[in-house]
């Protein structure tokens, strides 16, 4: 992934719709991942997802006095049809993923999406600036998700 479409797309959407989100005094979640775990041959995607961390740190200061929120999510491994081609159910490369993953499974898009919709609730109207890693431990087991 090339630092421009990562990092930089993000950041121009949310230029774009800046004086809108101030406007709705709402909460806006934006997607990362790999943003703090190194891996090799993933120079331009992990810095573009730093990048929107960043990104998500800097302008929930911004935007805080209009009442919004901007926070981020983090994704492990998902099963989705990229990582299934990836890692075929059933093949070695997946088993390695799922045993470096402390709770020893893929996550799942649910996974995901019930993050989002958290960050989306007023439940989390005092919460800005924040990057929830919804990665099964990966982000803190060291092992990177292989």
């Amino acid at each position: 992934m090339r630092y421009d479409v990562g990092a930089r797309s993000v950041a121009q959407g949310l230029r774009t719709q800046a004086s809108l989100l101030r406007a709705m005094a709402n909460r806006r979640p934006a997607t990362s991942s790999r943003a703090i775990l190194g891996k090799t041959q993933r120079i331009a995607y992990a810095s573009s997802k730093a990048g929107v961390v960043g990104l998500t740190r800097s302008l929930s200061l911004e935007i805080a006095p209009y009442g919004v929120t901007i926070n981020s999510v983090a994704p492990g491994p998902v099963e989705t049809e990229l990582f299934t081609n990836g890692h075929p159910i059933g093949s070695e490369k997946r088993s390695a993923v799922i045993r470096s993953i402390p709770l020893q499974r893929v996550g799942t898009p649910e996974d995901i999406s019930h993050a989002v919709a958290f960050f989306l609730s007023p439940d989390s109207g005092f919460i800005t600036g924040q990057t929830l890693f919804v990665c099964g431990g990966v982000s803190i087991s060291g092992s990177g998700g292989l």
